[in-house]
Parts: C-alpha cells; structure tokens; sequence
C-alpha cells in the first residue's frame, strides 16, 4: 500500500525588514504562531521567499528600485523551525543585493 504524502505550499514569506531585526530577540519558533503545528506535520512545506539571505549589503543599482529586502543568515532557523524544506526566491527581489547576495544565498542555506 502506498504512503500518503503531505505537502504544504506557503506564499510569501517575509524575513526581510523589522523581521530581521526581531529576529535575534525571539525564538525561530515564535515567528508562526498557530500554523507551526500544521507546518511540522506536513511532510514537506514549500515557500515563496520575498527577501534574499545573504550576508552582502550592497544593493543592486542596475536597475531603480524602491525596495531591497534581505535577511541575515540566523533567518534560515525561522524557515528550518517551520518545516521548511525549499524556497523560491521572489522574482521581483532575486537581484536586491546583486548577484553576491544571490549566491551566497544559496551557500548559506545549503
């Protein structure tokens, strides 16, 4: 017989901005509320990322832009306390801190 499989697919996800800044202050946990019981249950959760995690604080400047989100690295402990398994970046937020913040992204998440 076969195993069922539990998917959560979550929308944007904001770890960017007063987030951020909240989150040396508070428990990884503390972020979801009542829906981190639903998230650890699933079996795997997905979710669209709307800020980079990078360590760079360079803004892209190719382009204007009014908003340029980003995230410290200690924000993949939010996305791991919430069953997190994959991201997507935000198209519209992928390049904020060029492509080192991109990159890095990936480095420090892996």
């Amino acid at each position: 017989m076969a195993k069922s499989v539990t998917l959560a697919f979550i929308g944007d996800v904001m770890l960017g901005r007063g987030v951020n800044e909240e989150i040396p202050q508070r428990s990884a946990q503390s972020f979801w509320g009542d829906v981190l019981p639903i998230l650890r249950g699933a079996d795997a959760v997905i979710a669209n990322l709307e800020c980079a995690v990078t360590q760079n604080t360079q803004e892209c400047r190719r382009t204007p832009k009014v908003f340029h989100f980003r995230a410290d690295p200690a924000a993949v402990e939010v996305l791991r306390a919430a069953n997190i398994q994959c991201v997507n970046l935000a198209n519209n937020h992928i390049l904020d801190f060029d492509d080192q913040g991109l990159l890095a992204r990936y480095a420090e998440i892996s």
